[in-house]
């Protein structure tokens, strides 16, 4: 193998390595690997000088085009952003919902649309009762509080007040303890509440959950649609034996979100990859 324009970056090496290793007929290897960039991005192409024109005469094994389901997911990668507070009036539609299902399903788990006001209801009082708790504590109000800034999450994502919407939402600011909303202004704006579940809780059920999450968020954000995010209850597990019981009928819930059109989109910024690729296994701390 090649390589021209520079000593390609870390990851690439990896991945051209770990995919050079696949069958081919013959061990003809009709492959080449594209770099763009430093670590910027990596593409498998087919060699054509390589396939073997009698073993394989209509070049069925030298696909290598990616479909369109296969780039949407990409394509929609830096446009998927966390919406903090309300969402616009803009409705989501039936269709998008259903193909939600349909990308939950593909990994095994069930993405629970939450169209009864009374189950909603039932969610928005565990995420408060989870939320109340954490305001409450000092400690635990002080660490999300820090996230706040240039590198963390935006000041002005944070500015609504977080019991707008019917499932409260993280209080970054200490709005809560500033002024009250009234009952009669909270929920415009909610927008579609859903749980992501399992039927089991095992710790392939919540890679497989992992898995699903990032169907949903890279589907809904090729149709500008972004979600929010209510794990208060989740972190709790007596709140989360709750949820089990009444909300997702004994299912195992992985992550509570709404889902609506934002009025405005407030891209975070990213740690650059000098941090966040390393040369040596980083110790897991427990």
């Amino acid at each position: 193998m090649t390589f021209t324009g520079g000593t390609p970056g870390r990851a690439a090496l990896h991945l051209a390595r770990a995919a050079s290793f696949a069958p081919s007929a013959h061990n003809s290897q009709p492959w080449f690997f594209v770099e763009e960039g430093h670590d910027g991005g990596f593409e498998v192409q087919a060699d054509p000088g390589r396939r073997m024109a009698l073993t394989d005469p209509d070049a069925r094994e030298m696909v290598a085009a990616a479909t369109q389901e296969e780039e949407s997911p990409a394509q929609a990668m830096p446009l998927r952003h966390t919406h903090r507070g309300p969402f616009g009036p803009e409705p989501v539609t039936e269709e998008l919902l259903s193909d939600l299902r349909d990308q939950a399903r593909s990994e095994g788990v069930i993405l629970q649309m939450l169209d009864v006001p009374e189950m909603v209801g039932m969610l928005a009082r565990l995420v408060h009762t989870a939320e109340r708790a954490v305001r409450a504590d000092l400690w635990r109000a002080v660490e999300p509080a820090h996230g706040v800034g240039p590198t963390g999450v935006p000041v002005a994502a944070c500015r609504a007040h977080p019991d707008l919407t019917l499932l409260a939402g993280r209080d970054y600011l200490g709005l809560s303890r500033r002024y009250t909303v009234p009952e009669r202004r909270r929920g415009a704006g909610t927008g579609i509440v859903a749980v992501l579940c399992t039927p089991y809780d095992h710790c392939a059920d919540w890679l497989l959950a992992g898995q699903a999450l990032q169907r949903v968020l890279l589907c809904t954000a090729g149709h500008a649609v972004m979600a929010g995010f209510h794990t208060q209850s989740l972190e709790r597990p007596d709140l989360r034996e709750e949820m089990r019981r009444w909300v997702t009928a004994g299912r195992h819930p992985q992550m509570a979100l709404r889902l609506g059109r934002p009025p405005h989109v407030r891209p975070t910024l990213r740690r650059p990859l000098r941090q966040v690729l390393t040369r040596a296994p980083v110790p897991l701390v427990r």
